[in-house]
């Protein structure tokens, strides 16, 4: 699983450091890693993680990310983050890497700032827990994108959350029906924008979340 990028980073790997963050372990490969980077990292997985506890998902195995200064482009398109199933390993471009991939096109439409750089490894770390502690259920694959995109977003600060809705000019989904693979693929932060705004309805939140993840 991935999230769609700006443009494709390249550089050369460094050595590697290892820090260790509760059940997190962030190996720090990138040349141009730092000890930010370490920072934003255990920070983003102690908020996936809490935010799927919090909704019932059990965590009980370590969460993996590697900081890399450049990401394998899959299908064609380059990526800001990646989870490997089988390496059970997220692997996410440094700060540094990823504010020079969307300098010139922010996927938000938003100049890209280290709440939103922090964010992103949120959904790769809600995917990855997902694969993992919900392995066997059968979810549906645009169900577990709209439960990391909620996590995404609902991990950044307020305001800078509502510039990126504001700067997106979108709405969100009126009825589930509408959450479809073709709003996915056309424009995935879009998705998630909507995903994001669908939830927040009083009608829907959590227990849009609960029904996604087989909850009463």
């Amino acid at each position: 699983m991935s999230l769609a990028a700006c443009l494709f980073v390249a550089g050369a790997a460094g050595a590697v450091e290892i820090g260790h963050c509760g059940i997190g372990r962030v190996d720090l490969v990138a040349s141009s890693a730092t000890t930010g980077d370490l920072r934003l990292a255990c920070e983003a997985i102690d908020n996936g993680v809490e935010f799927l506890r919090s909704r019932g998902v059990i965590v009980e195995f370590p969460v993996h990310v590697r900081v890399v200064d450049e990401l394998s482009s899959l299908h064609g398109v380059a990526s800001l983050g990646q989870y490997d199933p089988e390496r059970l390993e997220i692997r996410v471009l440094s700060l540094a890497r990823f504010l020079a991939a969307c300098a010139h096109d922010p996927p938000f439409q938003c100049p890209m700032t280290a709440d939103v750089y922090r964010s992103f490894i949120v959904h790769e770390v809600v995917h990855a827990v997902t694969d993992r502690a919900l392995a066997g259920r059968g979810l549906r694959r645009l169900d577990l994108e709209y439960l990391a995109y909620v996590a995404q977003l609902a991990s950044l600060p307020d305001d800078v959350r509502e510039q990126l809705i504001a700067a997106s000019g979108t709405q969100g989904f009126e009825r589930p029906e509408e959450i479809n693979a073709f709003i996915y693929f056309a424009d995935p932060n879009r998705f998630g924008l909507m995903s994001y705004l669908h939830y927040r309805r009083p009608e829907n939140g959590d227990a849009y979340l609960r029904k996604i993840l087989g909850q009463r």
